[in-house]
């Protein structure tokens, strides 16, 4: 019986914020959400401890109970959270967009759209449900490109116990050797 438990996994990010937003459909009022691409900077931008760090900004507002975090596996964040924290949220997602400020996708003109999407719950329900359940159907796919560096030294180790293939630039280098 122990074992069992211990083989279950535990629902990934992207399910528990789906399950929160079902559950948010009869509180909708006085909610809102921010969606933060991070997914969108550059690989270097988005490693671990840099979503870490852009997360834990919002840590005082989840301790008051002003809203919830979910740091996706895509590294998005999505949070959401009551009407009276809208100038705090404003201000750690300034930070993050500071955080990033040497990012391509911040240096363009148009970062509206392409860093930060805003969401009034209760007029915007059916697109947030949408999106949730567009990040969840991603979650389930398998990825070749994760965002952290384990995911990247798994595949070099992968390649490197695959070996090279025998293509004729190979065979050129070998014969020269």
């Amino acid at each position: 019986m122990a074992q069992a438990s211990e083989t279950r996994r535990l629902p990934s990010q992207e399910n528990l914020l789906l399950d929160y937003v079902r559950r948010l459909e009869k509180h909708k009022n006085g909610r809102r959400a921010v969606h933060l691409n991070l997914s969108r900077l550059r690989a270097f931008n988005r490693r671990d401890q840099h979503i870490r760090a852009a997360a834990n900004g919002f840590d005082s507002l989840i301790k008051a109970l002003q809203g919830q975090m979910f740091v996706l596996r895509n590294a998005d964040l999505f949070f959401i959270y009551k009407d009276d924290a809208q100038n705090a949220v404003e201000v750690e997602v300034n930070k993050v967009r500071f955080l990033f400020s040497d990012d391509p996708l911040l240096s363009e003109a148009d970062t509206a759209d392409g860093f930060a999407k805003w969401y009034d719950v209760e007029r915007d329900f059916p697109t947030i449900l949408h999106v949730v359940q567009g990040l969840v159907e991603t979650d389930d796919t398998p990825r070749h490109g994760g965002r952290s560096s384990m995911d990247t030294r798994a595949m070099l180790k992968a390649k490197q116990e695959r070996g090279e293939p025998l293509t004729p630039d190979v065979l050129s280098r070998i014969e020269s050797a």
